[in-house]
């Protein structure tokens, strides 16, 4: 049987990303990562990234859906989905795959 994937268990066990949406009904977990500068980095690279570090943490379970880069002007103090960010869109498999 399949263990429930909790917000916790990302925040501990994945590295790699300043901010983690679930979205329990869609069955999707969206992933953030703030920058001033992007220093060559892209969304698919970040994507690609969080996809090998939820493979490793989480066998067989997250499936890439979307990605993107979110561009703003720089406002101090503000949120990471107001800021400058590379998300990455990730469906969850919580089905049980058990075979008898």
């Amino acid at each position: 049987m399949r263990t429930k994937i909790t917000k916790r268990d990302l925040e501990e066990k994945v590295i790699g990303f300043d901010g983690v949406v679930v979205r329990k009904k869609a069955g999707e977990v969206k992933f953030g990562r703030e920058y001033f500068y992007s220093h060559g980095q892209t969304a698919e690279k970040f994507a690609a990234r969080m996809g090998k570090e939820l493979e490793k943490e989480f066998p067989d379970r997250f499936r890439l859906k979307d990605c993107g880069d979110h561009w703003a002007a720089f406002r101090g103090g503000a949120s990471l989905w107001v800021s400058s960010h590379f998300w990455a869109v990730f469906s969850v498999d919580l089905v049980d795959q058990q075979t008898d």
